[in-house]
């Protein structure tokens, strides 16, 4: 993951096996329109914080008081997903964003099919 976090701060964009392997899997899923547009989201307002695998160690992180979350272990729930991006989350370093609707779906479609973290 280090060298995922370097890439970027190169201005580089990692390799998908430079990834952990959960999230190779997850990148490899055939994914719907929306869910692809989602993901596209994610990177456009997101990966700073959140990091390019969701787990809450993006480059901007470190720049912040409260560690963003891990959104692989957050909740899968449509609705709270759309709710904290929408509105962002009070007592938390999380803004709200203003997107458009079919960002804003699709955003939540590919969040909400992350995979869960084995156990």
């Amino acid at each position: 993951m280090w060298i995922a976090l370097l890439l970027l701060a190169c201005g580089q964009e990692p390799q998908v096996e430079d990834l952990p392997p959960v999230v190779q899997e997850a990148m490899a899923q055939d994914l719907d329109a929306a869910q692809g547009a989602g993901r596209q989201a994610y990177r456009t307002h997101c990966q700073d914080c959140h990091g390019m695998d969701a787990a809450g160690d993006g480059p901007a992180s470190a720049a912040l008081e409260d560690e963003p979350g891990d959104l692989a272990i957050t909740s899968r729930d449509p609705d709270r997903i759309r709710r904290a991006i929408q509105y962002g989350i009070k007592g938390t370093a999380m803004p709200a964003h203003k997107l458009d609707a079919a960002e804003l779906d699709g955003m939540v479609a590919w969040l909400a099919s992350l995979p869960e973290p084995a156990e």
